[in-house]
């Protein structure tokens, strides 16, 4: 009989939800929010609140269909640990983990992107961060000039509706 561990569940259940909802995905959202950085710049995000967003993510977005300027916000309940991993990405990615008081607690600068499926028995080969206690989580090309100001410590100013 074969095991089937928790990885590889949340490797099916994102699959599925990739193939139910396609690849326009990021560009059928309406949830938009604006955040001002430290340096007072002003970005503007598409909010992921719904689990299947969150299981989506950036994955199948293509480099061109994503600005510098262009972010995705990941709004959750309570702050828990949470790990973050990238299948069937694009472009490396900028990961910034926020807290409850919207505080950066950790900034990862350059997570390599992954533009295939992972198999489903080798999913260790899928760039992911560390487990990080946040609430938000706020994912920006790692080219972004913008994404290179956020540094740990910052506190960011919007308005979330959870």
């Amino acid at each position: 009989m074969v095991k089937i561990n928790n990885y590889t569940r949340l490797f099916i259940l994102f699959l599925v939800m990739i193939l139910c909802m396609g690849s326009d995905y990021y560009s059928n959202q309406n949830s938009k929010i604006k955040i001002t950085l430290a340096n007072k710049s002003v970005i503007s995000v598409k909010v992921a609140k719904t689990p299947e967003e969150q299981s989506l993510g950036l994955s199948g977005v293509k480099e061109g269909d994503f600005g510098e300027r262009d972010g995705l916000l990941f709004i959750f309940s309570k702050e828990s640990r949470r790990r973050f991993w990238m299948p069937y990405t694009f472009f490396n990615l900028a990961i910034i983990f926020i807290d409850a008081s919207k505080r950066v607690v950790k900034v990862y600068a350059a997570v390599p992107h992954y533009p295939k499926w992972p198999t489903m028995m080798d999913t260790t080969q899928v760039p992911a961060t560390e487990e990080v206690l946040c609430q938000y989580v706020l994912e920006m090309k790692a080219s972004s000039k913008l994404a290179a100001t956020i540094k740990q410590g910052d506190i960011l100013n919007f308005e979330s509706s959870n």
